[in-house]
């Protein structure tokens, strides 16, 4: 069996015409085929990943929320200048309300900040349990916005006017207070 001229040029074009259905049309698109699933699934793995940070950041935008409701119920203020005077008095007067001896109010060297302005106080006394706990609760709810940085409390006996033994406790109360910027100076002492 010879294969004559026009059958060997009709098996040439119909080879040709395979190839280039192949190589030109079909193995270009299953390449592409492929890449596109590799991305899909390079794009699954992604959105898993997403998914996880989504899951996580949930309970934070809760807990942010939370915290927003309860700052914006806090009905503390930051003053806009020092006021120094006004919070001793209110310190002076929150202790002589509980009935506490001794008492010793001392601020320190204001650490000035970019924003704020910490004042660091220093509240000295003694008195009963009762009035010792009292004195400190009303301290801690001030409106002014404060915070206790250290308490070291001490215990003894004092006598009482008929000559009995009593239970006192001596207070050391270290407080931040704060303030806006200001170029006033501090140190002020008061005893009462």
């Amino acid at each position: 069996m010879f294969i004559n001229r026009d059958q060997g040029l009709t098996l040439a074009i119909v080879a040709g015409l395979i190839s280039v259905a192949v190589f030109g049309m079909w193995l270009p698109k299953r390449m592409k085929e492929a890449g596109l699933h590799d991305r899909a699934k390079a794009a699954k793995s992604e959105l898993v990943d997403v998914k996880k940070v989504v899951a996580q950041r949930e309970p934070l935008v809760e807990e942010v929320l939370r915290l927003e409701t309860e700052v914006s119920s806090v009905r503390r203020y930051v003053p806009e200048s020092r006021e120094l005077a006004s919070l001793l008095r209110e310190l002076s007067l929150r202790l002589e309300k509980h009935q506490v001896l001794d008492q010793s109010i001392q601020t320190a060297p204001v650490q000035s900040g970019v924003e704020y302005e910490v004042i660091p106080v220093v509240v000295r006394f003694r008195g009963k349990p009762m009035a010792v706990y009292s004195a400190i609760r009303e301290i801690e709810s001030m409106r002014r916005l404060n915070r206790v940085t250290r308490l070291r409390i001490t215990e003894g006996t004092d006598r009482d006017d008929r000559g009995k033994h009593e239970s006192m406790l001596s207070v050391q109360m270290d407080l931040s207070t704060f303030s806006a910027p200001s170029t006033t100076g501090g140190g002020e002492e008061t005893r009462g």
